[in-house]
This record gives C-alpha cells, sequence and structure tokens, in this order.
C-alpha cells in the first residue's frame, strides 16, 4: 500500500483495487461482517460531506480512507479468527491417517505460521491517541502475507477432499469405540453378579 490518496480517483481505486476483493472474501450468503459494514459506511458518510456539506475535499479523502483502512485491518483479523475456528474443527477429526500423518504435521505448521505473522503484524499497527485501530502501510504490508496464508490454509487443507476420509474414519472409530464401551460394561456388569453372587454365599 504505497502512500495516502490525494484525490477521489485513487481513493476509490483503493476502495476498488484492495477493500472490495477482501471484503467479498469473508462476506457470507451476500452479508458483510457488520464491523467492516460500518466502517465502509462511515467512509461513505465522509465521502458525502464533500457535496452536502462543503467540507474540505483532502479532509473529507483523509477521514474516508482512514475508515476504508480499518475496515481492511477488521477483514485481516476476520480471516485469522475463521482459521483458528477451522482448525479447531478440523483438529475433532481422526485426521492423524491422512498420508501417514503427513497432512496433520502440515496443516499444524501453517497454522502456527499464521499466529506467528499475525503476532508480528499487530506490532504494526498504529499507536494513534485517537484510534488505536489505524492501520500503517507497515502494518498493511505485514497483514496481507497474513491473509494470504489463511487463504492457502482453507484451500489445501479445510476444503481438502482428503479430510473427508478424516471424518469417515473418525466416526467408525467413534463408533468402534462406543461398541468396545458397550461390550466393556456387559461384561464389568457380568464379573460383578458373579462376585456379589459369590459373596452372599
Amino acid at each position: 500500500m504505497k502512500g495516502n490518496p490525494q484525490n477521489f480517483k485513487s481513493l476509490f481505486k483503493f476502495y476498488y483495487d484492495i477493500v472490495k476483493p477482501l471484503y467479498a472474501s469473508v462476506s457470507a450468503d451476500n452479508i458483510l461482517p457488520q464491523e467492516v459494514l460500518f466502517e465502509i459506511n462511515a467512509a461513505f458518510d465522509h465521502i458525502s460531506r464533500k457535496w452536502q456539506y462543503n467540507e474540505d475535499e483532502k479532509e473529507v479523502i483523509e477521514k474516508a480512507y482512514g475508515h476504508l483502512k480499518r475496515s481492511v485491518l477488521d477483514i485481516f483479523k476476520i480471516r485469522v479468527k475463521r482459521v483458528h475456528e477451522q482448525f479447531a474443527e478440523m483438529t475433532k477429526y481422526h485426521i492423524g491417517i491422512i498420508d501417514n500423518g503427513t497432512f496433520e504435521q502440515e496443516l499444524r505448521k501453517l497454522f502456527q505460521e499464521i499466529k506467528t505473522k499475525a503476532s508480528e503484524a499487530r506490532i504494526f499497527e498504529g499507536q494513534n491517541k485517537n484510534d488505536q485501530r489505524t492501520l500503517s502501510p507497515d502494518a498493511f504490508d505485514k497483514w496481507y502475507p497474513v491473509y494470504e496464508l489463511c487463504l492457502l490454509f482453507e484451500k489445501e487443507f479445510y476444503y481438502s477432499e482428503k479430510i473427508d476420509w478424516g471424518k469417515i474414519r473418525g466416526k467408525k472409530f467413534s463408533i468402534s469405540q462406543m461398541i468396545i464401551s458397550f461390550i466393556a460394561g456387559i461384561f464389568s456388569s457380568l464379573i460383578a453378579s458373579v462376585i456379589w453372587t459369590m459373596v452372599i454365599r
């Protein structure tokens, strides 16, 4: 992200080239996350003031750009949160059997990399006293690779056809455990019954 927009053309270029593709990636059933929607709405509210209240164009662009940057920051964090949820879901499956354990090793390695880089990216977020969520150019440069890793995680692991095998085996494993537990319960009851009969005699 190189430099701040100086006119409406460059502001809308940032919106179409950066913001719009990013928020499309976190929209579910055409529903935009509330925090992102709030920031984008606030940005366009500032833009309208140029004509509605004859506010200074430079100031309007600066404020609108600030909100659009914060919408991007929200999107990056939503993506990381989604990866955490996907990882938690996947590790409930019997994934250790996929590719002789390689699948799970690579999954955990990528997840750890996302966590580490996300933590590093947070350090570069602006520390403005009036707005703790300002996204500096350095922060954007640090966050965007994290976003790309999140997309990779989703494509290569969460939506992998291999994960279905882990789900099926996991279900079979659970059913087998239930059967074994059931038989063990019956067997224990029989032993207890025999012992009790011997005692009372």
